[in-house]
């Protein structure tokens, strides 16, 4: 290996060793220091702010939350202000009494949106985080700058997973306070 290519490497690894470090020292998803509240109808929803620039907004996946972006946050801080929206229900934010919708977090997420920026935002969803995005793009094109969308699942075959469980067993094997906190649904 060339003396380049070993330079290289070892910046790399410093980098990644540097990022999770500073990743650990910031308890994502419940910083106070970063944490607001938007109020929606009915709901407070539970979001954080990092950095400052031009608008990023993070949505998790439905087996995740604010703390999956924690590699992410970081990095993006340093040039662009990031939002990180807990979803309706997740963590810090509230459930309400209103029938859960996609419909629902798309208004979650313009409210969150509007609050924090006049400027077209950059969507980035992990999972159904993803599929959020895109029906934000859809509805609010006036908001959404790009979409950029990580593990997005568009259809499934007859509603199984690999293993033939149904996309509702599986979801609730990892978020099993999800079903007791959306039983009206």
């Amino acid at each position: 290996m060339n003396y380049m290519k070993t330079i290289q490497i070892i910046t790399f690894l410093l980098i990644i060793v540097n990022i999770n470090i500073r990743s650990q020292d910031i308890p994502y998803g419940v910083n106070e220091k970063a944490g607001r509240y938007c109020n929606v109808d009915d709901a407070n929803i539970y979001y954080e702010v990092y950095g400052e620039g031009k608008p990023i907004v993070l949505l998790h996946g439905g087996y995740g939350y604010i703390d999956q972006f924690k590699y992410y946050i970081p990095i993006l801080s340093k040039k662009f202000k990031v939002t990180a929206i807990a979803q309706r229900g997740y963590g810090k934010s509230e459930i309400s009494s209103k029938q859960f919708s996609h419909a629902l977090l798309v208004d979650d997420a313009k409210a969150v949106i509007q609050k924090e920026s006049r400027e077209k935002a950059i969507i980035i969803g992990f999972s159904s985080g993803a599929n959020l995005g895109y029906f934000i793009a859809y509805k609010y094109p006036e908001m959404v700058h790009k979409v950029i969308a990580m593990g997005v699942v568009l259809a499934s075959s007859k509603g199984k997973n690999h293993e033939g469980k149904s996309l509702s067993e599986t979801f609730e094997q990892y978020r099993p306070d999800f079903k007791k906190n959306h039983a009206s649904t």
